[in-house]
C-alpha cells in the first residue's frame, strides 16, 4: 500500500467529514457533491486498507470509527445510491467477523455492520429484505460446514473451506429496468444492460478450523439477533424456516459457546414472532435433548466424588 496514496484517502476523508459539519448552510448540488466524494472515498480508503490477515487492531478500529463517523454526519450518502455503498462496505468488513485474532474487535465489527444493516432498511427496504434472507441463509451454511468440519479428516492440514454469502443482493441507482449485476462470488461480472449503477454485497470467507467456524457462526448468529430486535417482522417474514431450524440444531449439537448464542436467537424468536410460525417441536426436543446432558453430567460427576 502506497503511504502517499494512504495520506491522500485519508486527507479527502478528513475534509468531507470537516465540509459535513457545515453541510446545513450548503446549497443541494453542493451536499449531493459532498455526499459522492465521500462514497468513493470511504470505499476506497477501507479497500487500501482491510487485509483481512494483516489489518492491525489499532488500525481497523480507527476505520470502524470513521464509518460510523460518515454514516452519521453524511446520511444523504446512503439515500443518494439506494444503500449499494453502504453494502459494499459490509461486503468488506464481513470477514473480518471470521479472523479469530480480532476477537477483541468483534463487538466493534457488529456495531458496524448493525448500523450498516440499520442504514440499508431506511435508504432500500426490497435489498434489506434479502439482506434478511441472506441472513439466514449465512446461518443455515454454517451449521452445515461446521458438521462438515466436525468429520474426521474432513480437512486436511493446512486445507481450508469457503463459504459463499449474500450473493444474492444487488442494490444500486438503475437508470433502466434491468441492473448491471456483478456477483463478487463468481468467475467474473454478469452483464446487464448499461446505465446501471449497481453494487454486489456478496462475500467469500475461508474458514480453516472448527473453531473459527464457531467463531463466525457466534458473530453471524449475534448479528441475526441484532436484525430480528431492530425488524422482527420483516425477518419473519423473508427468513427461511431452515434457518430456524438450523438456530433449533445449533442449540442442542455445537458446543457451549455457539449454544449460548442460539439460545439468544431462539429466545428472541419466541418473543418477537408468532408461535404457528415457530417449529416447536424440534425446539422442546433439543431443550430435552440439553436436559438429559446435564443429567448425565450430574450423575457421572457425583459418581467421581
Amino acid at each position: 500500500m502506497a503511504s502517499d496514496r494512504l495520506s491522500a484517502l485519508l486527507n479527502d476523508l478528513s475534509d468531507c467529514l470537516m465540509a459535513a459539519s457545515d453541510s446545513s448552510n450548503s446549497p443541494h448540488g453542493s451536499e449531493l457533491q459532498l455526499s459522492t466524494r465521500m462514497r468513493t472515498v470511504l470505499v476506497s480508503l477501507l479497500g487500501e486498507c482491510i487485509d483481512v490477515k494483516t489489518v492491525r487492531d489499532k488500525d481497523l478500529k480507527v476505520l470502524l470509527n470513521l464509518v460510523n463517523l460518515a454514516l452519521q454526519r453524511i446520511p444523504k450518502m446512503v439515500r443518494d445510491d439506494r444503500g449499494a455503498t453502504v453494502m459494499t462496505i459490509f461486503s468488506q468488513i464481513l470477514p473480518l467477523l471470521a479472523e479469530e485474532r480480532l476477537h477483541n474487535l468483534h463487538s466493534y465489527l457488529l456495531n458496524t455492520v448493525t448500523s450498516l444493516t440499520v442504514n440499508l432498511a431506511s435508504a432500500n427496504h426490497d435489498a434489506y429484505r434479502e439482506l434478511c434472507t441472506g441472513l439466514g441463509e449465512l446461518v443455515t451454511d454454517l451449521r452445515d460446514l461446521l458438521r462438515f468440519m466436525c468429520q474426521p479428516g474432513a480437512l486436511s492440514p493446512g486445507g481450508s473451506a469457503t463459504i459463499a454469502c449474500f450473493s444474492g443482493i444487488h442494490v444500486g441507482v438503475a437508470s433502466s429496468a434491468e441492473p448491471t449485476v456483478q456477483n463478487q462470488a463468481s468467475e467474473g461480472p454478469v452483464q446487464q444492460p448499461a446505465g446501471a449503477v449497481n453494487t454486489s454485497a456478496a462475500a467469500t470467507i475461508s474458514l480453516s478450523s472448527i473453531s473459527q467456524c464457531k467463531a463466525f457462526l457466534c458473530n453471524a448468529l449475534e448479528l441475526f439477533a441484532r436484525v430480528l430486535t431492530e425488524t422482527p417482522a420483516t425477518l419473519a417474514a423473508t427468513v427461511a424456516p431452515a434457518a430456524i431450524l438450523a438456530v433449533v440444531d445449533l442449540l442442542a449439537h455445537a458446543g457451549f459457546s455457539v449454544q449460548v448464542a442460539a439460545a439468544h436467537v431462539l429466545t428472541l424468536l419466541l418473543t418477537t414472532i408468532p408461535a404457528e410460525w415457530l417449529p416447536l417441536l424440534e425446539f422442546l426436543e433439543s431443550v430435552l435433548w440439553i436436559q438429559r446432558q446435564l443429567e448425565l453430567y450430574r450423575e457421572g460427576d457425583s459418581g467421581s466424588r
